[in-house]
């Protein structure tokens, strides 16, 4: 049992290091996984409220990387995409029977599927173990992206699984209560520096909460990181949109009031997504919550994002992710 402490994105700061890049614009965000390359180390959460299929086609037709959510008609959702022919096609599965039915009519409709997620809460299981065999088998130039395990001994199996890459973290989003209803779970930073010691791609998911923690993650060890609330707060995400009325001035005789605009976060362990989509409404680990509307769209956002990670990069005094991945930091 390890008595270090353990670190989350607000308990460190990065050192800036002396730069010769001439302007921030000359920075490059661009990561390459499953053999093409995207712009941003940065993907919505595979859930209803951050990502639709309207919104993967614009990701996936403008090289950034997403996963579509498991809730739906996922075999329509790839029938449609290969008919369109999109650059990249990137799914969800869960582990139980879906996942081996979608997985086959996959194969016996030789479909195009560039990456595929299995997406469970607790992925150091036995049942993933055999999606990752049973996509592997049948879809084997699948890319193929498994987790959430939190340990580097996790992370270890998923690759001898099988595992291209490891989705980590557990309990550390903003609408996730794993923790307080189970007690498991580890701060986001030591949890991607663990699970980084292992030779695989990490996918950090959860506990992003400004552009700055992003690339904290990418010093932590992660190759990419997965974003919820950020990208649900967008005036274009999936998310139900929720106006509350504030009184300005409550002492004037001609007070009014003003609408503020939230949207509705929620996870795929929340009784929401559950009751939506038609699922027992056990075993609750995540929480709505009301996040107010950061009044950008998703192609604004990338946009910032893009730009303070070149800052970023500059202040690291590198060039690219890379450099930036080498960064000293400090614990406060």
């Amino acid at each position: 049992m390890s008595k270090e402490r353990a670190l989350g994105f607000e308990d460190v700061v990065l050192i800036p290091k002396y730069s010769e890049l001439q302007t921030r614009k000359d920075a490059h965000t661009k990561i390459c996984v499953a053999d093409h390359v995207f712009k941003l180390p940065v993907c919505p959460s595979n859930m209803i409220c951050t990502i639709n299929e309207e919104l993967s086609r614009f990701f996936s037709e403008n090289d950034y990387f997403y996963i579509m959510h498991r809730f739906g008609d996922t075999i329509n959702f790839v029938e449609k995409a290969n008919r369109e022919n999109w650059k990249f096609i990137s799914i969800s599965v869960g582990v139980k029977e879906n996942c081996e039915k979608i997985v086959n009519e996959i194969k016996q409709k030789n479909l195009k599927v560039d990456c595929v997620c299995v997406d469970v809460a607790h992925g150091h299981h036995i049942l993933v173990k055999e999606a990752i065999r049973k996509i592997k088998k049948n879809m084997p130039e699948t890319f193929v992206i498994a987790g959430n395990v939190a340990t580097r001994e996790g992370t270890q199996e998923l690759k001898d699984w099988g595992a291209d890459m490891v989705k980590v973290s557990v309990g550390t989003g903003k609408a996730c209560i794993t923790k307080d209803k189970t007690g498991f779970t580890l701060p986001i930073f030591t949890c991607i520096q663990e699970c980084s010691q292992v030779d695989i791609p990490i996918m950090a998911d959860g506990g992003v909460r400004c552009h700055g923690d992003i690339a904290k993650s990418i010093v932590a060890g992660s190759t990419i990181n997965m974003v919820g609330s950020m990208f649900s707060a967008c005036t274009d995400s999936p998310a139900e949109t929720v106006l509350e009325y504030a009184v300005t001035d409550s002492k004037s005789d001609d007070c009014f009031k003003m609408p503020k605009i939230y949207k509705k976060y929620f996870g795929s362990a929340s009784f929401e997504n559950k009751k939506i989509n038609n699922l027992k409404t056990e075993n609750i680990e995540g929480k709505t919550v009301l996040i107010e509307s950061n009044g950008k769209t998703y192609q604004e956002l990338l946009l910032e994002i893009e730009q303070d990670l070149q800052s970023s990069i500059s202040y690291s005094g590198g060039y690219n992710i890379e450099q930036l991945a080498r960064t000293h930091y400090r614990i406060i």
